[in-house]
């Protein structure tokens, strides 16, 4: 919550304060506007992306929708064949019906047991992404973003700087005058995650560690103690990270055996 105090001398002040110490549930401090908003400027170097980045990833991101692009027609290919499979499951238990070979209440049952699994798999059909330029274009959105990012928040104004904080943290945790944690927006925290793995393995701790500290550092931007949202399709999904370093570490081999 933001309270507004006049001083003795007609000096106007601004302080946070957590809605807790109403009901006597929190005991922190009071915080005072300015020093908070000098941590979230210190805290955006936590969201820069380094130029040698930007330009790998923009290098990369076509070999990221095409790997993104064979799982996505793999996986509607399970699922088709998933409906091919129960149809044939139900036409065979329709067979049995008008045969009178099963009880017909047994019958019924597995009927509809079929029709619920039917409608499943018709869901996550319906919710597979085929195109993927909307990913990509996004992803370029944040490119252009974050070119410098803190030097534009620091340059800019007010109502300019809630827009981007709005664009880039889903929330920002404060606690004595500091930012102790985020919870940042995709694409922009499966970035920072595969900016993590790329220096892992550009300091040749090799692809594990490259992987392990691309995870770690998509952990670190989701928030304490957040339970993981639900697979978000085609580039924005919460694998990008993974599928982005794979594809930066692919080509960074490509170029080494060139």
């Amino acid at each position: 919550i933001q309270q507004r105090s006049v001083g003795r001398h007609g000096g106007e002040y601004w302080y946070f304060f957590c809605r807790g110490s109403q009901d006597g549930t929190c005991d922190a401090p009071f915080a005072n506007v300015n020093n908070i908003e000098a941590a979230v400027e210190e805290h955006y170097k936590e969201v820069e992306l380094s130029p040698e980045f930007i330009q790998i990833v923009r290098d990369n991101l076509e070999r990221a929708m095409r790997d993104e692009a064979n799982a996505e027609h793999l996986r509607r290919a399970q699922l088709e064949d998933r409906l091919v499979a129960l149809q044939a499951k139900e036409d065979n238990l329709l067979d049995l019906a008008a045969d009178a070979s099963l009880p017909s209440e047994r019958i019924r049952q597995r009927l509809r047991d079929l029709g619920r699994e039917r409608d499943g798999v018709r869901e996550q059909l319906d919710t597979a992404t085929t195109d993927l330029n909307t990913g990509k274009a996004h992803i370029e959105t944040f490119l252009e973003l974050l070119t410098d990012i803190r030097a534009l928040y620091i340059a800019s104004s007010d109502e300019v700087r809630r827009s981007l904080n709005q664009a880039i943290f889903n929330n920002l945790y404060v606690a004595n005058d500091d930012v102790i944690g985020d919870d940042i927006k995709q694409p922009l925290r499966e970035l920072l995650a595969a900016q993590r793995g790329w220096k892992a393995y550009s300091a040749d701790l090799g692809h594990t560690a490259a992987n392990a500290s691309a995870q770690a550092e998509r952990a670190r931007h989701t928030g304490p103690q957040q339970e993981e949202t639900a697979r978000m399709g085609g580039l924005l999904g919460s694998d990008l990270s993974v599928r982005l370093t794979e594809a930066i570490l692919a080509g960074i081999e490509e170029d080494g055996d060139s």
